[in-house]
This record gives C-alpha cells, sequence and structure tokens, in this order.
C-alpha cells in the first residue's frame, strides 16, 4: 500500500487563556498550524474517497482541471503548555493510502492519539468523483460532484451536497442538511436541523428524508413519479404540484405522481413539510 506523508507548511500560534480539563490533565494552550499534500492518480477511472478526521469540516470538492489529488489540512494541537503543544503540532501527519481496490484513505495521525481540542479539517480536490465514504465527529461536510455511492456522517454539524449522481446517504446528529441538484435515491436524517432537497432534472430515485426537529422541503424534477408519504407531528403539511392528494389528514398526507408505485418518505417531528414540482 502506498503512503504519504503531509509535512507542515506553516504554524500559527494561539494561546488559549481559558484551562480546561480532558481527564485529568489540564489543557491551557494550543497550537494551530496548516499543510498541504499530493497524491498521484493511477487511470482515468472515477475515484473512490474514504476519509475520517475529528473536530474538524470536510470538504470533497470534483475540479477536473486537477490532475492529482489535493490535501489542504487545517490542524490544532492541545496541550498543558505552549511548547508542548508546538511540539505536538510538529507531530502532526496527514495519511493518504490506496489500496489494492483502488480505495484512497484520509486519515490525520496525532502524537499520543487525540486529545480534548485537537482538530483537523480537510479540503480535497481530484478530478474524477466516485464513492465517497466521509466521517467527522464534529464538523460540517461539504460534497461537490460525485457519481457513484456516497455516505456522509457528521454528529456535530451541517451537510451540503451538490451535483452528486448515484446513491447519497447523509446523517448528522446536529446540523441542517443541505441537496441540491442530485440524481439517485437519498436518504437523510437529521436529529435537529431542517432538510431542504432539490432534485436534479429528470431524477427519478427515491428518497426517505427525517428530521426530529426541524422543516423539511422538497423540490422535484419535471416529470418526477412515485408515491409521496409524509407526516409532520407538528407543523404544516404543503404541496404545490400536479399530483394526487391520495390521503390527507392534520398530521400526514399521501401524494401520487404519475403512475409509479415506488413510494418516498418525508417525515418530521417538529416542522413544517412542503413539496412542489419545479
Amino acid at each position: 500500500m502506498k503512503r504519504q506523508l503531509l509535512p507542515i507548511a506553516k504554524i500559527l500560534l494561539i494561546v488559549l487563556s481559558a484551562p480546561f480539563f480532558l481527564g485529568s490533565c489540564l489543557l491551557q494552550s494550543t497550537v494551530e498550524g496548516s499543510g498541504y499534500v499530493t497524491y498521484p492518480i493511477e487511470g482515468s477511472h472515477s475515484l473512490s474517497l474514504d476519509i475520517e478526521t475529528r473536530n474538524g469540516s470536510v470538504e470533497v470538492i470534483e475540479d477536473q482541471s486537477a490532475t492529482e489529488i489535493q490535501v489542504l489540512a487545517e490542524y490544532r494541537a492541545a496541550a498543558v503548555t505552549r511548547s508542548e503543544a508546538r511540539e505536538r503540532l510538529d507531530g502532526i501527519r496527514v495519511t493518504v493510502e490506496r489500496d489494492g481496490d483502488g480505495v484512497y484513505y484520509i486519515r490525520p495521525e496525532l502524537p499520543g492519539g487525540w486529545k480534548g481540542r485537537d482538530s483537523v479539517s480537510l479540503e480535497v480536490l481530484l478530478p474524477r468523483l466516485g464513492d465517497v465514504r466521509v466521517n467527522t465527529s464534529n464538523g460540517r461536510i461539504r460534497l461537490e460532484g460525485a457519481t457513484g455511492a456516497c455516505d456522509l456522517r457528521s454528529s456535530n454539524g451541517s451537510i451540503t451536497v451538490e451535483g452528486t449522481r448515484g446513491k447519497l446517504e447523509i446523517e448528522t446528529s446536529n446540523g441542517a442538511i443541505a441537496v441540491t441538484n442530485h440524481a439517485g435515491g437519498l436518504g437523510a436524517r437529521s436529529s435537529n436541523g431542517a432538510i431542504r432537497v432539490a432534485l436534479a432534472p429528470g431524477s427519478q430515485g427515491p428518497f426517505q428524508l427525517s428530521s426530529s426537529n426541524g422543516a423539511v422541503a422538497v423540490d422535484l424534477s419535471s416529470g418526477w413519479q412515485g408515491l409521496i408519504h409524509s407526516g409532520t407531528s407538528n407543523g404544516s403539511l404543503k404541496h404545490y404540484s400536479g399530483g394526487e392528494l391520495v390521503a390527507s389528514y392534520k398530521v400526514s398526507m399521501q401524494l401520487q405522481l404519475g403512475s409509479s408505485s415506488e413510494v418516498s418518505t418525508i417525515s418530521t417531528s417538529n416542522g413544517s413539510v412542503k413539496v412542489r414540482e419545479r
């Protein structure tokens, strides 16, 4: 397996005066830095990515002018003193590895493992995006232009997706979800945040959208077909389309568009539901 390490490009020192505890260790200082790495691409096929980080955002963008994988990282290291934090920062590496199946794994590595206020944010550019998996424990996710199966998860942060084609699964415990110009099946869940979806022209993929606390709005593509089951425990239900309202109650409705019997679902515990056809 090929492996490449991310060198430190620059270091910015920021000392935070407010102390905090991490287990039994009192951490008073943080140091910030950034770096840049490239990784060569083999073949002309779409590239699959698997990215994990903590306490940081992740952006994955398809840039057809790129000739290699480019990773820009911004990171923060915490320690008891400034000198110890700087030493930890100097040891941070971001690795890019390619396995036998052609999947590129991007991971940050921190000396002594992750500590309370450690943070690594990643911005990744590459020319052809296929399958993408992203997981961050505390940070937003942004994805532009992928043609394969995508799985995006954050425990605390918004998720934004644009111009994707293929199966898309999104989940955040605390944050809004916005999907624009997507074609394919879609599952999106937020425990606390609004969901807004605009399907790409011609998209016929079913969707399952769920929020525990937030409004849900869907813009269907012209000619979309299927049966939509929607419901809210506290909010209005509205549709602006040429479909047939099969059933309508105070907290739920069923809307049939075209002849397809494939079922899509929309649900929220606290918020309005809107469906319209563009």
